[in-house]
């Protein structure tokens, strides 16, 4: 099931994102999603890529130095699929969240990270090449990290609106 609010806005979908991943074997994949500028990648969506995918984890601790606004793009080899796969570990929480740090999103720095990734695209994939081209991301910023979905949405609408974009929420049993 999959709901679209207006035209350009990211599409809902109701499932795993790593199953789709594994199941999509032709359409190139790029999953973005928020990491912290100190050096940790054990909670939230960051936990279920690193379980999935270590690769992203381990490129992720070789970085040293986080910087709030910057990504970090992770293509995944050997997955035997036809077509790319990419996560990018976009840079946009300040610290880890707390009782004084409520909301650790730093939006200036997802937008310039949103925009970059709008940048990579249009640098690395055609017009013809970017019809074969979808973004699937968790709802990215409003769990922990405190920021507010609506705003979210809103951004990637503006953005990413020129791709395909699919947030994906998981099933509740």
């Amino acid at each position: 099931m999959k709901t679209n609010v207006r035209p350009n806005s990211p599409y809902i979908v109701y499932d795993d994102i790593f199953e789709f991943i594994n199941n999509n074997t032709s359409t190139d994949i790029i999953v973005p999603h928020i990491v912290n500028n100190v050096g940790s990648f054990d909670s939230g969506f960051a936990t279920a890529v690193a379980r999935n995918y270590p690769i992203v984890k381990a490129n992720y601790e070789l970085m040293g130095i986080y910087k709030l606004g910057e990504n970090q793009i992770i293509k995944i080899d050997g997955d035997n699929k036809k077509r790319n796969l990419i996560f990018v570990n976009m840079i946009a929480q300040n610290g880890l969240p707390s009782k004084k740090n409520t909301r650790p999103l730093n939006y200036l720095s997802l937008v310039k990270c949103m925009s970059l990734l709008g940048t990579f695209i249009k640098n690395n994939y055609n017009s013809v090449d970017s019809n074969n081209l979808e973004i699937h991301a968790p709802k990215f910023g409003a769990g922990s990290a405190g920021g507010n979905w609506n705003f979210i949405n809103d951004l990637i609408t503006d953005i990413w609106g020129s791709y395909e974009v699919r947030i994906h929420v998981p099933k509740r049993s």
